[in-house]
């Protein structure tokens, strides 16, 4: 005895593929969309589909104390690098283990700065991304940009940014980093597709 589903499927929908309609109540008509292809035999349909999104990408960079100290402000220059014609989508810092000095924690401004003039819609300025996030401070959380003294912070800065005909470095800066670190590090780290 064959079984038989009282509760037959009427219809099959893949966003922007195909399409499946009843053809009655006893069966379902395929219809191949955009990039998509049905081949009937034995007895099955197999559906083969193509093209779809783009894959995402990273660079990152591994930022240790040792560089903070060089200087109380200073540039690694191409710390980042976007291949050309791609699309920057967050820039990122984990901080893995706090920068500190003797005394305490150290909350020195960071940010990356995006040649404008390599973009693929140029400009004159270059564009600042300053990556924020959350951390723990006298017990309470807070969000910003301050977050470089304490560990095991996750911090992003979106952007949709499309790169010029040329591959773009992207330079990380810091300021305000007044004392002899002894500890610290953070990975730095680009995604586009």
């Amino acid at each position: 005895m064959a079984y038989r589903n009282p509760n037959p499927v009427t219809h099959f929908e893949v966003s922007g593929q195909s399409n499946a309609q009843p053809a009655s109540n006893n069966g379902v008509t395929l219809v191949a969309g955009s990039g998509v292809t049905l081949t009937t035999g034995s007895g099955s349909v197999t559906i083969a589909a193509s093209g779809g999104g783009s894959s995402e990408s990273s660079d990152s960079y591994t930022l240790g104390y040792a560089t903070l100290n060089a200087s109380s402000s200073g540039t690694v220059s191409g710390a980042l690098t976007v291949p050309a014609g791609k699309t920057i989508m967050a820039i990122t810092v984990d901080v893995a283990t706090g920068f500190v000095h003797s005394s305490g924690t150290s909350y020195h401004a960071g940010w990356f700065v995006v040649d404008g003039s390599k973009l693929a819609v140029t400009n004159s300025s270059d564009t600042l991304l300053q990556p924020r996030g959350a951390y723990e401070n006298y017990g309470s959380v807070t969000f910003s940009s301050n977050y470089w003294g304490a560990a095991g912070v996750q911090a992003s800065a979106m952007a949709r940014l499309v790169v010029g005909s040329s591959d773009l470095d992207i330079d990380f800066k810091w300021s305000n980093q007044f004392n002899t670190l002894t500890a610290g590090s953070a990975t730095l780290k680009v995604f586009y597709i």
